[in-house]
């Protein structure tokens, strides 16, 4: 089984009464199990990703306000230290307007990007500037900006990488998920 160095994940988060609107479609309210099958805390604790990290590895791991302890959880239960919140995307419109989804305490208007390691990561990094803010337009459901694999390049360089729950091939970029023909069997994995 391949290693890798770089683990990027969007974890399908099962949101159950935790509010989603259908962002494709105005303000049709839908469940996010309408758009794609979700996975619960346990199942995404449960992937076996300590299997398929080698020894000096690090994690970018996807989640909303609503999920932030559930993200911690599932970065050390895969072998990783959490260490900062790295990544924060301002999701827009084309015109360049603020989105904002309906939840129950206040408007999500971003998405943010767990970072951990496992070993000595910081022999590998090779920028300190790297902005932490992203602006991006807000596409397809789910779907997240280009600009944050660019941005883990910049930081770590070629190092061998994975998007799980990846929704499309990206070049240069090893995937797996149920919606893209995946490079490892990752539920094979033992």
């Amino acid at each position: 089984m391949k290693k890798y160095q770089i683990i990027y994940a969007d974890p399908p988060w099962a949101y159950g009464s935790k509010s989603c609107v259908n962002n494709s479609k105005g303000k049709e309210i839908k469940k996010l199990q309408k758009h794609y099958p979700t996975l619960t805390i346990k199942q995404i604790c449960n992937l076996p990703i300590n299997k398929i990290i080698k020894k000096d590895a690090c994690c970018f791991l996807w989640f909303t306000s609503a999920f932030g302890e559930e993200a911690y959880k599932a970065m050390r239960a895969w072998g990783f230290k959490p260490i900062k919140i790295i990544f924060v995307w301002e999701k827009i419109t084309k015109n360049g307007k603020t989105c904002q989804n309906v939840g129950p305490w206040t408007m999500g208007n971003f998405e943010y990007v767990l970072f951990g390691t496992k070993g000595n990561m910081t022999q590998y990094k090779r920028k300190n500037n790297i902005p932490e803010k992203i602006r991006a337009i807000r596409t397809k459901h789910s779907e997240k900006p280009q600009e944050v694999r660019e941005k883990i390049i910049e930081l770590f360089g070629n190092l061998s990488r994975i998007e799980l729950f990846a929704r499309q091939k990206t070049l240069d970029w090893d995937v797996w998920g149920n919606e893209v023909d995946s490079d490892i069997d990752l539920l094979g994995v033992k």
